[in-house]
């Protein structure tokens, strides 16, 4: 059998609004030569009935059906069957410009690259109306770079967690070990991480290809309480593992980037849980998560400016009384 050059692999969970677009724009990829690993995630919907039928119109297209894990184990499954030369990711409500795949492969092939890094526009219905703007602006676009470097870059202006703005070659993935920490979301911040950390060569293709849809419904903006929590403990996780990171290098500038990064994630932490979580109960269930790590702390001691260090007493004096608050009798 002959080895795709890209596999894509797109985790699915209840996506029967939007797959017939991320599929139309992988199928109309001009490079030609990739397998799309789409895993349905224990959809409830008709998003596996979509599959199973577009896989019958395009061999490219394998559906691997999975009880309802999450998107990490959804991408670890994938990983697992990925035969291609370079790994690529999708959402499945988001959509891809032709030139995607063949624009990323060439920058990568031409480069000898462990990890491109792409660009990427926002839409809210017609990608192909709505492309817009690039929202990176601030990465090393001609350069290529260690993994180690890019951090210390981004530490200061922009590093991009987002996994579908990554072309990984899949060699060097299998060499490094590194995998999706299943269970949590925010998932994209670990992995981006020890992908980088581990990288040697890195590189940017800088055109906004991949359209990121705005999506209501999707985890990282549903307003359900429960999916806000899982949130926050997701920033506790990527927080804790970056810190030890940091505390575990030897080269002062990493160390210096990674712990301002640290700091962004535990402010972004505090306020999801100020702005985002309204249920009083789960609320207090959260601040007492934040309470327990190292999060504020972090902010209290790690801070640079004023202004974080009262953004952690802020953010500490908001647990408390939402914890306090949750206890009052009558809140369920």
């Amino acid at each position: 059998m002959n080895q795709s050059l890209v596999s894509i692999i797109v985790p699915v969970f209840n996506s029967e609004a939007y797959l017939g677009t991320l599929l139309s724009s992988l199928f109309e990829q001009t490079e030609r030569s990739f397998e799309v690993l789409a895993v349905d995630d224990g959809s409830s919907d008709r998003s596996g009935e979509i599959l199973s039928a577009a896989a019958a119109r395009d061999a490219r297209l394998k559906v691997l059906h999975e009880p309802h894990r999450g998107v990490a184990a959804a991408r670890n499954r994938a990983l697992d069957q990925a035969r291609g030369t370079w790994i690529a990711f999708a959402d499945s409500d988001d959509w891809l410009a032709p030139e995607l795949l063949s624009t990323w492969v060439e920058r990568a092939e031409s480069q000898a690259l462990d990890l491109l890094i792409g660009n990427y526009f926002r839409f809210s219905n017609d990608p192909q109306r709505e492309r817009a703007s690039p929202c990176l602006h601030s990465q090393p676009w001609d350069e290529v770079i260690s993994g180690t470097e890019w951090i210390i870059h981004g530490g200061t202006h922009e590093l991009p967690p987002q996994v579908w703005l990554q072309l990984v070659r899949r060699d060097f993935l299998q060499k490094v070990g590194i995998r999706f920490t299943e269970g949590v979301v925010q998932e994209d911040i670990s992995w981006t991480f020890r992908l980088a950390l581990a990288a040697q060569r890195v590189g940017f293709s800088k055109l906004p290809l991949y359209g990121y849809r705005q999506n209501v419904s999707s985890i990282t903006q549903s307003p359900c309480p429960f999916a806000v929590k899982r949130r926050v403990d997701g920033y506790l996780v990527a927080v804790d593992e970056l810190e030890a990171a940091a505390l575990n290098t030897q080269d002062r500038r990493l160390r210096s980037a990674l712990m301002h990064v640290v700091v962004d994630e535990a402010e972004k932490c505090h306020t999801l849980l100020r702005k985002r979580l309204r249920d009083r109960r789960v609320r207090g269930e959260a601040a007492s998560a934040v309470l327990r790590s190292r999060l504020t702390r972090i902010l209290l001691r790690r801070s640079t400016t004023l202004r974080r260090r009262w953004l952690g007493l802020r953010g500490l004096a908001s647990c408390l009384y939402y914890v306090a608050v949750s206890r009052l009798p009558g809140v369920g």
